[in-house]
């Protein structure tokens, strides 16, 4: 069964799944009578997400989660992606990551770093309540790192919230840095 906003039914009884026409985010779903119209939300792709999803497995990272689903009470957000790097011997423990990906492609940059860092918080406060094992990245390009993450402004919120960075070379498909 599916639990859906008006109630469960069963999957066979789905009949047409598709984009709805007033959001690109969101699909429709319909009963095989033609009832009850459901739409849910679906987290966009940023430009750079299989960019960003090669250079994690070239890195070695094995990718879990596309999205990375967090629920917390009657909330559903979703992080980009889920990975994890299996143990070596010289760990104890399987490494896992959630990675938020931002492409800072807006005329304003300060406008992407406000929406970037309000989506980090939310997702490393719920992350520390319900799955505190993983570390929550933020993937920019390294342009992006190179413009406003140099400036004293971007300096000093990468100081003061403690936003952990995974830069990647957006042509190579390469990490070229983790921050921290």
């Amino acid at each position: 069964m599916t639990q859906l906003a008006e109630g469960s039914i069963a999957r066979n009884q789905l009949d047409v799944v598709e984009p709805d026409q007033d959001c690109q985010a969101n699909l429709k779903i319909r009963t095989r009578n033609g009832n009850n119209v459901f739409r849910f939300a679906m987290p966009v792709k940023d430009l750079y997400h299989d960019t960003v999803v090669q250079a994690l497995i070239n890195d070695g990272w094995e990718i879990t989660a596309d999205p990375l689903l967090l629920s917390y009470g009657s909330r559903e957000l979703y992080v980009d992606l889920g990975a994890e790097r299996r143990a070596i011997a010289a760990q104890k423990n399987e490494l896992k990551i959630a990675v938020e990906i931002k492409s800072f492609l807006r005329p304003s940059p300060v406008r992407d770093l406000e929406e970037a860092v309000g989506q980090y918080g939310i997702y490393q406060t719920i992350l520390a309540e319900i799955a505190s094992e993983r570390v929550l990245y933020l993937a920019v390009p390294k342009r992006s790192y190179e413009s406003i993450f140099t400036e004293k402004l971007g300096q000093l919120i990468l100081k003061r919230l403690q936003l952990r960075l995974l830069l990647f070379d957006e042509e190579e498909r390469r990490i070229t840095q983790w921050i921290p």
